[in-house]
């Protein structure tokens, strides 16, 4: 009877530890990501002229897309991580 206690009480102290880990590594590659996302959306703008004047827009557009569904991913995975720690 003990043991049927104490070990999901073992566990409940113990999985945290194990895990915490992984949410730190997801945490920071989502922190990452929302740089990059930054990145994208303001780079263009601060050098409007110059994308304009060859025509970067749809590269810009295509940047800024790619970035946003990174920093959504890195984002569930941060949260998928996280709730298990």
């Amino acid at each position: 009877l003990l043991a049927l206690v104490a070990l999901p009480l073992a566990l409940a102290l113990a999985l945290p530890l194990v895990l915490a880990p992984a949410a730190a590594r997801a945490a920071h590659r989502a922190t990452e990501a929302r740089g990059a996302l930054r990145a994208a959306a303001t780079d263009p703008l601060a050098g409007v002229e110059d994308v304009l004047a060859v025509g970067g827009e749809g590269r810009a557009a295509a940047r800024l897309e790619e970035a946003g569904t990174a920093m959504m991913r890195a984002q569930r995975r941060f949260a998928a991580r996280s709730a298990l720690a």
